[in-house]
């Protein structure tokens, strides 16, 4: 097990080039910003009518384009718009979390170090994010164009103990399982996919968590490996190969936790606790996850392919963006 702080330290130069290693959703929360001072015309589609028109706008001041939480979108934007979003984000996050972290600019450097600490362990490397914890890690990284790409395999909740020595009763059964095993096919994260990709190109897969406790990146590990150990069943050495092409990389904010998994070559990552606490647990809360809840007992009835991220979650990222590009970060074409 290798254990690594990530932090890049970029606040006082605003640059990279020295490296320190030392240290259910919904949009309840988001309205409509043509309400927000009866001054803004916002340009969003339904989710539910894709083809529906858009409204004249009345005595609009500020006119925000539909593809504000893209970079493009977002050089589209003129500085007013800009910080319309912005206040609109703070507003929204401050409603229900005053003290959110990514309220801070430090945290949010914060997220971006972790993104680039990624990266540079892992250059060729792809990377997998278990759940949506490490996805707003993972966008960064992208964003700024360090992280060139990487996949969202939806999993939440757990089953599988810290110690790998045991499961409880509630577990999906075979025909669950086989439901979330084709959604990893989908997304290229099963077995055959992951072993063929380290054959042709030598490139490993990387699975990547945010951990309290470890529960649930044993979950979703034991339902890879077990799958693979299936397959060395009529292919003898498979699941080796298997091995060779995972690893696995936590993120924690607690450095009592001992993680290791057995099978798997392990990096703990070490984040600070606020930037901990935003991304594990306030993005259900403030409904700005970027990805989406999915238990096993939604895997034969939710498709999360399918899933369209909350307007909060689209905020978020353009907080992310506007916080690249004042810190010249961002990846533009």
């Amino acid at each position: 097990m290798i254990i690594a702080n990530s932090s890049l330290n970029y606040r006082d130069q605003r640059s990279y080039q020295k490296i320190n290693f030392g240290r259910k959703s919904s949009s309840a929360n988001f309205k409509n910003l043509n309400s927000f001072n009866n001054d803004i015309f916002y340009r969003q589609p339904s989710l539910t009518s894709p083809g529906s028109k858009i409204q004249k706008p009345t005595n609009s001041k500020v006119i925000i384009p539909e593809n504000y939480d893209t970079v493009d979108g977002y050089d589209s934007c003129s500085e007013s718009v800009k910080e319309t979003l912005r206040k609109k984000f703070i507003e929204n996050c401050s409603a229900k979390l005053p003290k959110y972290p990514l309220l801070k600019e430090d945290n949010m450097d914060d997220l971006v170090d972790t993104s680039r600490f990624l990266s540079r362990i892992y250059p060729k490397d792809r990377l997998v994010s278990v759940g949506r914890s490490p996805l707003w890690i993972l966008e960064a990284g992208k964003l700024s164009n360090k992280i060139k790409e990487y996949t969202y395999a939806a999993f939440s909740g757990s089953w599988a103990f810290n110690s790998y020595t045991g499961i409880d009763e509630w577990k999906p059964d075979s025909e669950y399982m086989n439901h979330y095993r084709r959604y990893l096919e989908k997304i290229e994260v099963d077995p055959e996919t992951i072993v063929k990709k380290l054959k042709e190109s030598g490139q490993k897969t990387i699975l990547i968590d945010l951990i309290a406790n470890g529960h649930g990146i044993n979950s979703f590990i034991q339902v890879v490996s077990d799958w693979a150990k299936e397959i060395d069943k009529t292919r003898e050495g498979f699941f080796k190969d298997f091995q060779e092409a995972v690893g696995v990389n936590v993120i924690t904010s607690n450095v009592s936790v001992r993680y290791n998994h057995p099978e798997f070559k392990t990096m703990r990552q070490k984040i600070d606790m606020s930037l901990f606490q935003a991304l594990l647990l306030h993005g259900d809360h403030l409904d700005n996850s970027l990805g989406v809840h999915y238990c096993w007992n939604e895997w034969p009835y939710t498709d999360p392919l399918k899933a369209e991220p909350s307007e909060n979650a689209r905020l978020m990222k353009f907080w992310v963006i506007d916080h690249l590009a004042k810190n010249n970060l961002l990846k533009r074409l």
